[in-house]
Protein backbone atom coordinates (compact mmCIF):
# COMPACT_ATOMS: atom_id res chain seq x y z
CA UNK A 1 0.00 0.00 0.00
CA UNK A 2 1.22 3.74 -0.80
CA UNK A 3 2.34 6.11 1.97
CA UNK A 4 0.22 9.00 2.27
CA UNK A 5 1.76 12.30 1.87
CA UNK A 6 0.54 15.77 2.12
CA UNK A 7 2.00 18.82 1.47
CA UNK A 8 1.48 22.61 2.84
CA UNK A 9 -0.17 24.65 -0.21
CA UNK A 10 1.55 27.82 2.16
CA UNK A 11 4.73 28.59 -0.50
CA UNK A 12 1.99 27.92 -3.63
CA UNK A 13 -0.41 30.64 -2.94
CA UNK A 14 -0.55 34.02 -4.78
CA UNK A 15 -0.56 36.70 -1.65
CA UNK A 16 -0.15 39.58 -4.40
CA UNK A 17 -4.22 40.20 -4.98
CA UNK A 18 -5.64 41.71 -7.89
CA UNK A 19 -8.74 43.34 -6.88
CA UNK A 20 -11.72 45.38 -7.83
CA UNK A 21 -15.03 46.54 -5.96
CA UNK A 22 -17.92 45.37 -7.39
CA UNK A 23 -19.57 48.46 -8.73
CA UNK A 24 -16.56 49.18 -10.64
CA UNK A 25 -16.65 48.00 -14.74
CA UNK A 26 -16.18 45.27 -16.54
CA UNK A 27 -13.58 47.18 -18.55
CA UNK A 28 -11.41 48.08 -15.50
CA UNK A 29 -11.13 44.83 -14.25
CA UNK A 30 -9.94 43.46 -18.18
CA UNK A 31 -7.54 46.07 -18.28
CA UNK A 32 -6.37 45.10 -14.73
CA UNK A 33 -6.14 41.40 -15.85
CA UNK A 34 -4.10 42.43 -18.67
CA UNK A 35 -1.95 44.68 -17.09
CA UNK A 36 -1.11 42.38 -14.45
CA UNK A 37 -1.11 39.51 -17.22
CA UNK A 38 -3.38 37.58 -15.06
CA UNK A 39 -6.92 35.35 -15.32
CA UNK A 40 -9.01 36.14 -12.19
CA UNK A 41 -9.45 39.65 -10.74
CA UNK A 42 -11.22 39.34 -6.76
CA UNK A 43 -13.71 41.45 -6.05
CA UNK A 44 -13.35 42.67 -2.18
CA UNK A 45 -15.89 44.79 -0.32
CA UNK A 46 -14.96 48.93 0.11
CA UNK A 47 -15.72 48.84 3.88
CA UNK A 48 -14.04 45.60 4.47
CA UNK A 49 -11.05 44.95 2.07
CA UNK A 50 -10.45 41.61 3.43
CA UNK A 51 -14.01 40.35 2.92
CA UNK A 52 -14.20 38.67 -0.49
CA UNK A 53 -17.29 39.03 -2.63
CA UNK A 54 -16.82 36.96 -5.58
CA UNK A 55 -14.00 36.52 -8.52
CA UNK A 56 -14.44 37.77 -12.28
CA UNK A 57 -12.72 35.26 -14.67
CA UNK A 58 -11.84 35.08 -17.94
CA UNK A 59 -14.18 32.19 -17.95
CA UNK A 60 -16.85 35.03 -16.86
CA UNK A 61 -15.91 36.89 -19.78
CA UNK A 62 -16.48 34.99 -22.71
CA UNK A 63 -19.24 33.01 -20.68
CA UNK A 64 -21.52 36.34 -19.37
CA UNK A 65 -20.26 38.95 -21.49
CA UNK A 66 -18.89 38.31 -24.80
CA UNK A 67 -21.38 35.93 -25.63
CA UNK A 68 -24.39 37.42 -24.28
CA UNK A 69 -23.37 40.87 -25.75
CA UNK A 70 -23.03 42.76 -22.34
CA UNK A 71 -21.38 45.96 -22.31
CA UNK A 72 -18.02 46.21 -20.66
CA UNK A 73 -19.18 49.30 -19.42
CA UNK A 74 -21.78 47.32 -16.85
CA UNK A 75 -20.52 47.06 -13.70
CA UNK A 76 -19.00 43.28 -11.97
CA UNK A 77 -21.28 42.77 -9.64
CA UNK A 78 -23.51 41.61 -12.40
CA UNK A 79 -21.27 38.78 -14.15
CA UNK A 80 -19.10 37.74 -11.07
CA UNK A 81 -19.11 34.70 -9.65
CA UNK A 82 -20.64 34.37 -6.81
CA UNK A 83 -20.00 31.06 -5.27
CA UNK A 84 -16.82 31.27 -3.88
CA UNK A 85 -14.56 28.33 -2.46
CA UNK A 86 -12.41 28.77 0.15
CA UNK A 87 -9.54 27.29 1.97
CA UNK A 88 -7.49 28.14 5.21
CA UNK A 89 -3.76 28.56 4.39
CA UNK A 90 -2.77 25.45 6.51
CA UNK A 91 -5.03 23.45 4.10
CA UNK A 92 -2.93 20.83 2.46
CA UNK A 93 -2.97 19.58 -0.98
CA UNK A 94 -5.10 16.86 -0.99
CA UNK A 95 -7.69 19.15 0.64
CA UNK A 96 -7.14 22.01 -1.55
CA UNK A 97 -7.63 19.59 -4.49
CA UNK A 98 -10.67 17.67 -3.10
CA UNK A 99 -12.53 21.30 -3.05
CA UNK A 100 -11.67 21.67 -6.28
CA UNK A 101 -12.44 18.58 -7.48
CA UNK A 102 -15.99 18.67 -5.57
CA UNK A 103 -17.18 22.34 -6.43
CA UNK A 104 -16.19 21.87 -9.96
CA UNK A 105 -13.72 25.51 -9.51
CA UNK A 106 -10.02 26.03 -10.31
CA UNK A 107 -9.45 28.38 -8.34
CA UNK A 108 -9.88 28.81 -4.68
CA UNK A 109 -10.13 31.59 -2.42
CA UNK A 110 -7.82 31.40 0.83
CA UNK A 111 -8.36 32.76 3.88
CA UNK A 112 -6.54 32.78 7.18
CA UNK A 113 -8.54 34.00 10.41
CA UNK A 114 -11.62 34.12 8.28
CA UNK A 115 -9.87 37.30 6.18
CA UNK A 116 -8.60 37.23 2.35
CA UNK A 117 -5.21 36.35 2.28
CA UNK A 118 -4.48 34.61 -1.22
CA UNK A 119 -5.31 32.76 -4.37
CA UNK A 120 -4.71 29.84 -5.36
CA UNK A 121 -5.40 28.00 -8.11
CA UNK A 122 -5.19 24.53 -10.63
CA UNK A 123 -1.95 25.80 -12.01
CA UNK A 124 -0.27 26.37 -8.58
CA UNK A 125 -1.41 22.91 -7.55
CA UNK A 126 0.44 21.30 -10.06
CA UNK A 127 3.17 23.56 -9.69
CA UNK A 128 3.00 22.07 -6.07
CA UNK A 129 2.48 18.57 -6.70
CA UNK A 130 5.41 18.13 -9.24
CA UNK A 131 7.98 20.14 -7.40
CA UNK A 132 7.22 18.45 -4.37
CA UNK A 133 7.36 14.92 -5.33
CA UNK A 134 10.57 15.81 -7.75
CA UNK A 135 12.43 16.30 -4.26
Amino acid sequence: MAKKVSFSIKPYVVKKLITCYKDQSINDACSLMAKNDIGTIIIIERKNKKKCLGIFTESDLVKKVISKKISLDEILEKVMSKKIVTANMDSSDAFVSYLMTKNKVKKLIILKDSKLCGIITQSDMMKLLSQEWLK
